[in-house]
């Protein structure tokens, strides 16, 4: 089983400015790890102020499978290799690769509950998502209730058919 590390930089932490997450890279899914590490890096109560709000996660070059959506928060920067080294993998038919979350990750109708602050300040860029799924009736990605979000050098790529 290969390896890979996501690494997550903060450029205003003190002595402890980087961080690495291992997570599996063509496995058969890699959704629970990379989650874990979105929760542990932006977690939940930090404010604008705190230095964890601008930390960055680097994703290696590699495939990246996944069953269920990842839940970015605010202030997320996801950073890979480029759309053509740098994939995020599903085969799914109902379920989104990406759903954007509040500062409690909470998705859906509980987005912005109990004070949490909307999505928003992320960038994803130099990454590839890709849906491998039949009869897909869900988009790739959901935006809700979310503000300044930019997608810099992204692929999207689904077997969306018409009608």
């Amino acid at each position: 089983m290969a390896h890979a590390r996501l690494h997550m930089i903060c450029g205003n932490c003190g002595a402890n400015n980087m961080f690495e997450y291992e997570i599996g890279v063509d496995i058969d899914d890699d959704t629970d790890a990379i989650n874990r590490a979105f929760q542990q890096i932006y977690k939940v109560g930090i404010t604008e102020t705190d230095p964890r709000t601008r930390r960055t996660i680097y994703f290696p070059g590699g495939t990246y499978l996944i069953s269920s959506p990842l839940k970015i928060p605010r202030y997320a920067k996801l950073i890979g290799d480029g759309s053509s080294s740098t994939i995020v993998k599903i085969n799914s038919a109902i379920v989104p690769m990406v759903q954007f979350c509040d500062t409690s990750f909470q998705t859906g109708t509980s987005i912005g509950n109990s004070g949490a602050q909307l999505p928003g300040i992320i960038e994803i860029s130099g990454m590839q998502f890709t849906n491998i799924g039949t009869n897909i009736i869900q988009p790739l990605v959901i935006i809700d209730s979310a503000s300044d979000i930019s997608f810099k050098h992204v692929t999207f790529v689904s077997n969306v058919t018409s009608g």
